[in-house]
């Protein structure tokens, strides 16, 4: 049988710091930039 995890976690997002999920992309705009991560499910 297949073991399944789930992490569930609450993070302070900053004053002019922006968040989207849209196809299992994160992006995570603010004053210094932009990151983007991809969430994989397998």
């Amino acid at each position: 049988m297949a073991k399944i995890d789930v992490i569930d976690k609450e993070v302070k997002i900053p004053e002019g710091v922006s968040l989207k999920l849209k196809d299992n992309v994160l992006t995570v705009k603010g004053p210094k930039g932009e990151l983007k991560r991809r969430f994989y499910h397998s």
